[in-house]
């Protein structure tokens, strides 16, 4: 039996059950909508902070429940890039916990704003600067930036795109990404391009050296003789 009042209207029950199906139905039509998130690698410096006073003080000051003999280190992420200090990410090794550092002492953010990262080798350079350029340099990192340049060039275009390249303990990890998806091609060199080459030396030795003999005898020249015997023959006259 249909569930309705005299006026023809549905009945309360009805009518709850009709404005879910109507909320269901625009929640899914939303979710077909709406735009997927991006999902990007991200570059941010971390501080691997294992001294026990600078632990127990971050502990202290932070007011984490967590023994600090119990814990062997910390992470602290500067997701915002400007430096180590408040509003930065802190991880909690081994237990896994994750807090946000507030309310720092003037001390204590004073230390970390000298916490810097010194890369082994680190080059800038132009964004349109040549692989000859950088080969120029005569540095073992602009030599190995200029093969990367060329190679990426070749095979991505001029276009904008970021990669990383991971030679970890695992294995190798290499990424590339924000790059126009027709552009990823695997290309040879151009038609009469000659690669560039760093210059190669080779130093060869050449050694000279007089052979002598000394021998205990007595050395003759060969003479040849040659010698001729001619005989004369005398013949008289007829009659004689």
């Amino acid at each position: 039996m249909s569930e309705t009042n005299r006026s023809g209207r549905f009945g309360p029950a009805r009518r709850s059950a009709i404005r879910a199906a109507c909320l269901a139905a625009l929640l899914c039509f939303g979710s077909a909508q709406a735009q997927a998130p991006l999902v990007r690698p991200v570059m941010h410096l971390e501080a691997g902070i294992a001294d026990p006073g600078v632990i127990r003080e971050l502990l202290v000051q932070q007011l984490i429940p967590v023994d600090p003999a119990g814990v062997e280190r910390l992470e602290l992420h500067d997701l915002g890039g400007d430096g180590f200090g408040e509003g930065d990410v802190l991880r909690i090794l081994p237990e896994g916990g994750i807090h946000v550092l507030r309310s720092l002492s003037a001390e204590l953010q004073e230390r970390m704003r000298h916490w810097e990262f010194e890369a082994n080798r680190e080059l800038h350079a132009p964004r349109d600067v040549s692989a000859g350029e950088l080969r120029q340099a005569d540095r073992a990192v602009a030599s190995l930036l200029a093969d990367l340049l060329e190679a990426s060039r070749n095979n991505l275009g001029e276009g904008e795109f970021e990669m990383a390249l991971d030679m970890g303990g695992e294995g190798l990890l290499f990424r590339v990404w924000d790059y126009t998806a027709d552009s990823l091609y695997a290309r040879g060199l151009p038609v009469g391009t000659v690669r560039e080459r760093r210059r190669v030396v080779d130093v060869v030795e050449v050694l000279r050296q007089d052979t002598t003999y000394i021998v205990d005898k007595v050395l003759h020249d060969l003479l040849i003789l040659e010698s001729q015997v001619v005989d004369t023959v005398y013949v008289g006259a007829p009659g004689k």
